[in-house]
């Protein structure tokens, strides 16, 4: 069932599913208890099992059959590399974070001793109030046999920073409570000379969604997973030149190297769909374009373009064009710079964009023009 605690009843739902397997079944009187502890009921045992199998494969000889590559269907992969994290203290010139690197891994299970964390803060607030990054002080309450880096750079332009926790040399396993994790309780201090304007850590990209609290722990993307310098899971702020960060991720060095594989207008699954544009939407080079597509519907006298974009896909322009025939004149009729919200760009034209989560949901209307038909497109550049 994917316990990573060695706890039978942890957890509640089972990460896998075991299709075609004959259980011990009811007992004498028909009774049956369908309960991961009851193992006469529940146990696929060898013994019959073989017989089973048997019997099926005899069946087959006999009067043939076939299978359907459909089935079984894989168990799709839930979070396994991840954070919990609270507020453990506070005060006007500090915050002190208590973080559990967790190792719940179950596709496969598997131990790693180079795995890593990072926590992103944002210093702009203390830059405006005449400090700098110097002067923010870094203690631990406990590290749990790991290690925690001074402030690194993520985006110096813009006052961005984190620390990272390693536990490099450590051997996190889903195999017991003690084994499958690792807390780290660390506090990071600004000169309270500088007056309580200099530390927010409200604008930090690590504390949204964080609660004051030692057990108030809570499973957060924002401070995202490593092994060994590589990103697992979890998301990274967008930095000054995110369109280049997408690239990094999810191309090899060799493929950086060919532009007509990681170019902006590139297309390596040939879907039609440039990289570009699939960075703007939220998805990856590899990802279907059918998956990402724009739907385009009309009314009796409007059409309207529906997407997801990524609020972090930063450094680009995107904009929703209307014509009256994909041969025609195509016009601007909402735009978005940066990764700011769309704006209209023409009369009669609306825009509704609602979330907020990195993925918005864009609808943008338009007048249908007057030849009673019309098209629409988004361009991004």
């Amino acid at each position: 069932h994917g316990s990573w605690n060695n706890q039978i009843q942890n957890p509640t739902d089972n990460r896998h599913v075991l299709h075609g397997a004959l259980v011990g079944g009811p007992g004498n009187n028909d009774s049956y208890s369908d309960t991961r502890d009851n193992f006469i009921n529940n146990e696929v045992a060898c013994d019959y099992n073989a017989a089973f199998t048997g019997a099926l494969a005899r069946l087959y000889e006999l009067h043939g059959g076939f299978t359907d590559p459909s089935f079984p269907r894989a168990a799709p992969p839930d979070t396994q590399f991840f954070v919990e994290a609270s507020v453990n203290s506070s005060s006007a010139n500090y915050t002190e974070i208590r973080a559990l690197l967790n190792n719940r891994s179950a596709f496969p299970a598997r131990a790693s001793n180079v795995l890593q964390y990072r926590y992103f803060v944002d210093l702009s607030d203390l830059y405006a109030a005449g400090g700098n990054k110097s002067q923010v002080t870094i203690t631990t309450n406990m590290l749990d046999g790991g290690a925690i880096s001074g402030l690194l750079p993520w985006d110096e332009s813009r006052h961005w920073y984190y620390v990272e926790v390693r536990y490099h040399g450590v051997n996190i396993f889903p195999g017991g409570s003690t084994t499958c994790r690792r807390e780290a309780q660390f506090r990071l201090t600004v000169p309270s000379n500088l007056g309580t304007s200099a530390w927010n850590p409200l604008n930090d990209w690590s504390y949204d969604g964080l609660i004051s609290g030692h057990g108030n722990l809570r499973m957060t993307g924002r401070i995202p997973t490593y092994e060994n310098n590589m990103l697992l899971e979890g998301t990274e702020p967008p930095s000054a030149d995110a369109w280049n960060q997408w690239r990094g991720r999810h191309f090899t060095s060799s493929q950086l190297a060919l532009a007509h594989i990681s170019g902006p207008l590139a297309t390596p699954t040939n879907d039609g769909m440039a990289n570009l544009l699939k960075f703007a939407l939220g998805g990856t080079p590899w990802t279907a374009a059918s998956s990402l597509a724009p739907s385009f519907q009309t009314t009796a006298d409007s059409m309207n373009l529906s997407f997801l974009r990524d609020t972090e896909a930063r450094g680009i322009n995107l904009r929703v064009e209307s014509a009256s025939t994909p041969s025609g004149t195509w016009l601007a009729v909402a735009v978005s710079a940066d990764g700011q919200p769309f704006s209209v760009a023409a009369p009669g034209v609306s825009v509704n964009e609602t979330g907020t989560e990195m993925l918005r949901q864009v609808i943008v209307t338009a007048p249908l023009p007057v030849e009673g038909r019309g098209f629409m497109r988004l361009a991004a550049e």
